[in-house]
């Protein structure tokens, strides 16, 4: 060693009980996104298959008690009378509370790195029709979330049991349980019908762009998913676009006296 000169100190090994303070990685967009796109695809064919099963009303209370009662008898013996629609509703709960938390996470990203102007103001996109439904989609989706709570509660609570002088239903395996007249009954009160028509209104808007972004996903790249989706998104909007008006005009009907 030289006389006056400070020796350089060697690296510096950590202590054996050094605990790494890195973060864990949060979950990728894209994955956000797949699962988003696959629980909405799932809610929104249950709430297809209900709405299919709302045409009925349109025939009479015979025929709707009729359906609606084979649909709470559809698994007897093997699961009690409806036992399967309580097991469907707690799924549709556990799907729609992943939808929620997949898209305020993705939201809260987006708002966090969205390119700002001077000043700090976040940019605007452009006014189009996708931009729109894109910056409706966690309003329409608060309205969705709170019309679905508000459903199935009316669904649980108000759910009669078949009467004891109830008919038969052909076969006589069963008897018919009266799904029109609590449905009728609601429906009539005024802000239970405009609760029911601004949550099926924020259904459709929501599932609008829901669509296109399933349509993109299942399709992906290439000229020919590009012509799949092409008609794969005009079909599902014709269709479940007939499926929400036909349930919006119940509670019209009703209203207008041309349904009892």
């Amino acid at each position: 060693m030289v006389a006056g000169r400070t020796p350089t100190p060697g690296p510096q090994v950590p202590p054996n009980n050094d605990v790494s303070c890195a973060k864990p990685r949060p979950l990728p967009n894209w994955a956000l996104k797949t699962a988003m796109a696959a629980t909405g695809t799932a809610l929104a064919a249950v709430l297809s298959a209900r709405l299919v099963a709302n045409l009925w009303f349109y025939a009479g209370p015979d025929s709707y008690n009729l359906v609606t009662t084979r649909l709470r008898y559809l698994f007897v013996p093997v699961l009690p009378a409806g036992a399967w629609l309580l097991m469907l509703r707690i799924v549709v709960v556990a799907l729609l509370a992943t939808h929620v938390v997949a898209g305020v996470t993705l939201t809260l990203r987006a708002r966090r790195f969205r390119p700002r102007r001077q000043g700090g103001e976040p940019a605007r996109s452009r006014a189009s029709m996708r931009a729109t439904l894109t910056r409706l989609m966690p309003w329409t989706g608060a309205l969705i979330g709170l019309f679905a709570v508000f459903y199935l509660i009316d669904q649980v609570l108000f759910e009669a049991p078949p009467a004891a002088d109830a008919p038969l239903a052909p076969g006589g395996a069963y008897q018919v349980v009266d799904s029109y007249g609590p449905l009728a009954g609601s429906l009539s009160v005024a802000w239970i019908a405009a609760a029911y028509v601004i949550g099926l209104l924020a259904i459709g808007a929501h599932a609008l762009h829901g669509l296109d972004t399933v349509s993109f996903i299942a399709a992906g790249p290439g000229a020919f998913a590009r012509r799949v989706r092409k008609w794969l998104t005009p079909v599902g909007v014709v269709v479940f676009g007939a499926l929400l008006v036909a349930g919006l005009l119940i509670p019209l009907g009703l209203a207008g006296g041309w349904l009892r």
